[in-house]
């Protein structure tokens, strides 16, 4: 179909749907460059995500705010928590090869206190009391430790019954 000027309307619509995506370029541009202004990096950067639209973007993202995000204490932590989500017994093999190497109290705890995060209650309560049978290891922490995973044991049991309970009325008849 063509319109009075001579243009098609296929022409115009491609024209339409790549200028929000110029537009947003710029825009995106613009704040890579107010940020480099800010931070005092301007002199090559500005240059560069100017010259070159969306690579000069890209790089000034790979090579300077992502080394300052993770270097950040935020960025840090979203780092261990993007860590813990894709490997979360991470931490607790390594804990748990602590002491085998030297078990002592404070790598004990540090493990029994992984456990409790990994919902193993059991093992936490079994950690704390060997903690507890040490001759240093009679701390009110350590022992409140203990009774922390020996609540969420007996929840996890009572959790347990209580579905086992449900599935058995559902299986009545």
């Amino acid at each position: 179909m063509m319109h009075p000027r001579g243009h098609s309307a296929a022409g115009d619509h491609c024209i339409g749907s790549t200028m929000p995506l110029v537009l947003i370029l710029v825009l995106l541009d613009i704040s890579l460059v107010v940020h480099a202004a800010k931070t005092g990096r301007a002199q090559p950067w500005a240059y560069i995500i100017l010259m070159v639209p969306g690579i000069g973007a890209v790089a000034y993202v790979v090579a300077v705010l992502i080394p300052d995000w993770m270097g950040s204490a935020q960025g840090q932590q979203t780092q261990r928590t993007i860590a813990n989500k894709l490997n979360p017994e991470k931490r607790y093999r390594a804990l748990s090869d602590a002491v085998e190497i030297a078990d002592t109290i404070a790598s004990r705890a540090a493990l029994a206190e992984e456990c409790r995060e990994l919902e193993k209650y059991e093992e936490a309560k079994r950690h704390f009391e060997v903690i507890l049978s040490r001759p240093m290891g009679d701390e009110p922490l350590y022992m409140l430790g203990k009774a922390r995973d020996a609540r969420g044991l007996a929840r996890t049991l009572a959790g347990l019954s209580v579905g086992r309970g449900a599935s058995a009325l559902c299986a009545l008849p």
